[in-house]
């Protein structure tokens, strides 16, 4: 009877542990669930699309200006430049996946673990997981850092991918001090 006392202690504590406090901006209430909320005008097909994309369009703007904010309060200063200018949460949020969301590498990692001899064999197949997750970063930069990219790519010595990102940062903010955007 005791272990299942402490084991119900330990579940109620994990449980508390996982819950969004009423004030954290990512807290839903349970009047948030899907269909409660309507937006006034059903779309019925093309006859209203015009009608109804006007009505809301302030609803899904303040909306988006609303997570824009929420995102921006809750990324370091360092990271806020990067996301000051865009008007698109959807499109700040995978940005910033696809930056920082290095789970599928590591995953990899954890399945087929490097060598950890200090032979020749094992440097060339770290050197080479390397400069695939470098490759990997670049290829996912969109075009408006092809010039550096380019140079990144001409090095003789590859940097690493956080040298690189530390790179492209500093390429951003020059291009912002120039202003070209």
């Amino acid at each position: 009877m005791e272990l299942y006392k402490y084991i119900l202690a330990l579940s109620e504590e994990a449980s508390m542990a996982n819950k969004i406090d009423h004030g954290h901006p990512l807290f839903l209430s349970s009047s948030d669930v899907p269909g409660a909320v309507q937006v006034g005008i059903q779309l019925t097909g093309m006859e209203n699309y015009t009608l109804w994309i006007d009505s809301e369009k302030k609803q899904w703007d303040r909306c988006n200006a609303m997570v824009l904010s929420w995102l921006m309060s809750n990324v370091s200063k360092d990271l806020v430049s990067g996301i000051l200018f865009r008007s698109n949460a959807a499109l700040v949020w995978s940005d910033l996946k696809e930056r920082f969301d290095k789970d599928l590498w590591d995953e990899f990692d954890s399945i087929v673990p490097p060598p950890s001899c200090n032979c020749d064999r094992s440097k060339e197949y770290i050197d080479s997981m390397l400069r695939q997750k470098l490759l990997q970063f670049l290829m996912g930069l969109n075009d408006n850092y092809s010039h550096a990219r380019s140079q990144i790519l001409m090095m003789s010595v590859p940097p690493s991918v956080n040298q690189c990102y530390a790179m492209i940062i500093q390429d951003e903010s020059q291009r912002e001090l120039c202003g070209d955007h």
